[in-house]
């Protein structure tokens, strides 16, 4: 049943990827063309950094995606 669930949600995404309508889709796509990224990992970090969030910079993208210092 599990599997049968999982083979659902990847057809799922793959439909809605087919017809990226939305920035965060697009950013799932281009996420998914770099080697050492999956596809489970393409679509959470995609909808997590694009879907909802708004960066004025990119301080603000490093931060979020862990890669500057903390401050003093």
């Amino acid at each position: 049943m599990v599997e049968e669930q999982l083979r659902l949600l990847e057809k799922t995404r793959a439909q809605r990827l087919e017809q990226a309508q939305a920035k965060s889709l697009r950013g799932v796509a281009q996420l998914m063309l770099l080697r050492a990224i999956g596809p489970s990992s393409a679509w959470v970090l995609g909808q997590e950094f694009f879907g909802w969030r708004r960066f004025r910079n990119r301080r603000e993208l490093a931060s979020l995606a862990g890669l500057t210092g903390t401050p003093l």
